[in-house]
């Protein structure tokens, strides 16, 4: 299927698939964290401004005239080389259609780990440096409004109105939410999709936190020289 869709269309310079529903692990913080993955991509624009190499593919060509991935970027390395494809006007799709099994096994502590450390914290780094913010992926709309919202439920108790905040703020919560808490529902049932809930408020704390920190890295260290440049490359 990838072959042929990148046989049918030679302007592609790069194409990827989506996670699907399932994961070989059965605790919940892998199905969960797969769940989210899979509506992520789902939900996004199939025209992508960015990449993802784990079920991906790139032309040849395209990955040397870029220079292949940066050596600088110790994570999202795939999204970064998806920027520099998009702004040198190279296509890139996802394909929605053809959907992988990912077998990652997630404890509490990994999935922190990996979202805080692996994704919050660089990306802002990334999007900062490069003015790359699309409201797609897990940057749309309602994505970076729950990151307020959520540490708004956090203080809810200490204020004085909490019998009449706490509703609405739940409410409006799970409305900034519901397609991936109806998918969680669909997939594995009340206690599943409430488990969902809680590990979605907590995620967008602890992202939120990685922004934070994204933040602080960018203004403290400045950005990072790019090690590869196309212009560097049309010179040599």
């Amino acid at each position: 299927m990838i072959t042929g869709a990148m046989a049918t269309d030679v302007s592609l310079a790069a194409l990827f698939g989506s996670y699907g529903k399932q994961t070989v692990p059965g605790n919940f913080f892998s199905r969960y964290k797969n769940l989210v993955h899979h509506y992520t991509h789902q939900r996004s624009c199939e025209d992508a401004s960015t990449f993802c190499s784990g079920f991906g593919v790139i032309r040849r060509e395209a990955f040397h005239r870029l220079g292949g991935f940066d050596p600088q970027c110790r994570f999202l390395e795939d999204i970064e080389l998806g920027y520099r494809m998009n702004r040198e006007g190279l296509r890139v799709r996802l394909c929605k259609d053809l959907q992988m099994t990912h077998c990652k096994r997630y404890t509490l502590a990994s999935l922190v780990r990996s979202d805080l450390l692996g994704r919050a914290l660089p990306w802002t780094r990334l999007m900062l440096e490069t003015g790359m913010v699309r409201n797609d992926l897990n940057t749309r709309w309602n994505n970076v409004l729950s990151v307020p919202e959520a540490f708004l439920l956090l203080i809810t108790p200490a204020l004085p109105a909490f019998l009449f905040a706490a509703p609405a703020l739940v409410c409006l919560f799970i409305g900034l939410n519901a397609g991936l808490l109806s998918l969680t529902y669909a997939e594995g049932g009340l206690a599943f999709a409430l488990q969902s809930c809680v590990m979605c408020w907590l995620g967008y704390l602890y992202s939120g936190a990685g922004v934070v920190l994204g933040l602080a890295a960018h203004w403290w260290h400045g950005p990072k020289t790019a090690v590869n440049s196309t212009s560097d490359l049309s010179e040599s």
